[in-house]
């Protein structure tokens, strides 16, 4: 297990690379960017590519990505025993890609020429493109075939539910003693992550409790489903009838009469970020640190992916309710 000392240079490191974080800084030049261009130059410090500005998005948003696993990875490995979890952590890009790239196959088209994020699996899937049987054998995906795609919406709610509980055992892994907590952390992002998969399955699809809940993720160490199925007891038209939900910290921007969920999804990662942001402090020496700078890199490329597609919109980003939330923060 790691020293004192490895922890603390650890949580040194981490508190020094938030302060440095454009998102998250008192001091964020961005509110007035007005091009992908000029997002680039502030960002990156260089010049952009000369690139038309859908290629110049789609490029500079690999680069954050490949940047901020680059920075997690090379940190994370101080600590040599959290690997299991920096996997974990990790497997999300390979199931967003993986989401991806199923995609293209249900719509028939060809294979990409690049891709944001490798693995094994997604070179595997490539080299057998578009054979999901054969690309996928022997992998933890090994039960998608042709047939995952006639209802791509399940399946990537599969995905999602294995991202999640395939990362609570790694947590659960841990030394209990050096957990800290990400045990708690990880909790209530899938309590809320329940909570807007339950919200949207409702008003899009129709769906019954009982249905909706067979796509919760659920844990025996504590409960993340009632709150999401309370749901069912409201009425999505009026907010008013949300007034005993156990969730109803999430509805705190509300101002219409009826729910607004992309609002409450935005309240949501705004929740998580402070929970986060939190406990970076209060467990200095547990892991706690590792989990919480994965979660704030990945935050801040998220909301760099916004922030590039709404200047290249033309929508200022002080008025993006996606991404003002991050403005204005508080340096670690």
């Amino acid at each position: 297990m790691a020293s004192s000392a490895d922890f603390s240079y650890i949580y040194a490191r981490i508190c020094g690379a938030f302060s440095r974080m454009r998102l998250y800084s008192k001091n964020s030049s961005l509110e007035n960017v007005k091009s992908p261009s000029q997002l680039w130059k502030i960002w990156f410090n260089e010049e952009p590519p000369a690139l038309p500005e859908y290629m110049l998005v789609g490029l500079a948003e690999k680069k954050i990505l490949q940047d901020s696993i680059s920075e997690f990875v090379h940190l994370a490995a101080i600590l040599p025993e959290t690997d299991t979890l920096v996997q974990a952590l990790l497997l999300k890009y390979e199931i967003s890609t993986l989401k991806n790239l199923l995609l293209k196959i249900q719509k028939n088209e060809a294979k990409p020429d690049t891709i944001d994020y490798q693995s094994q699996v997604i070179a595997n899937l490539l080299e057998f493109w578009p054979n999901l049987k054969a690309g996928l054998k022997e992998t933890s995906y090994s039960w998608i075939d042709e047939t995952a795609l006639n209802d791509i919406g399940k399946t990537e709610n599969q995905l999602d539910r294995y991202y999640y509980l395939n990362l609570w055992d790694a947590v659960q892994a841990l030394p209990g003693s050096k957990v800290g907590a990400i045990q708690d952390l990880l909790a209530r992002e899938m309590l809320y992550q329940n909570a807007v998969w339950a919200l949207r399955i409702f008003r899009y699809y129709g769906f019954s409790r009982e249905r909706t809940q067979t796509m919760l993720m659920s844990i025996p160490q504590k409960d993340i489903t009632s709150g999401a199925l309370k749901i069912f007891d409201y009425k999505l038209e009026n907010l008013a009838s949300f007034a005993d939900w156990p969730l109803k910290n999430l509805l705190k921007n509300q101002s219409a009469a009826g729910l607004d969920i992309p609002l409450l999804e935005i309240t949501a990662q705004r929740e998580l970020f402070l929970a986060v942001r939190k406990a970076l402090h209060f467990f200095p020496e547990t892991y706690t640190p590792i989990y919480c700078y994965f979660k704030l890199l990945d935050g801040e490329a998220n909301l760099f992916s916004v922030a590039m597609e709404s200047v290249r919109l033309g929508v200022p980003l002080s008025e993006s309710s996606q991404f003002i939330w991050a403005l204005g923060g508080e340096p670690a």
